[in-house]
């Protein structure tokens, strides 16, 4: 694993790395923190999470993934991995094992 720093979602876009993996809830909001710039940058990763069933606690512990050709002309792939049940994190934190 190689440490960086910088605008995921721009370096994404500029074709430094080829995946995103983002952790996001089960409610297909995507309206906060990094789910929110996935959201508006990657519009494409929020309809693969939009054919979800809205609310469903099975889809922790899974994903959804979209490949996306942007203007770098490489492609990126977009992993919702649901690893959070509920919007609020303090009554629905970070649920370890569905990150696992």
């Amino acid at each position: 694993m190689k440490k960086v720093t910088g605008d995921l979602l721009q370096m994404g876009l500029n074709g430094d790395f080829d995946v995103i993996f983002h952790g996001c809830n089960s409610f297909c909001a995507m309206g906060s923190g990094i789910a929110a710039g996935v959201r508006k940058i990657y519009p494409e990763a929020w309809e693969v999470d939009m054919n979800t069933i809205k609310g469903d606690k099975l889809k922790l512990g899974t994903i959804t993934s979209v490949d996306i050709l942007p203007d770098s002309g490489e492609y990126i792939t977009v992993v919702n991995a649901y690893t959070q049940y509920g919007f609020d994190p303090k009554t629905s934190p970070l649920n370890y094992q569905a990150l696992e």
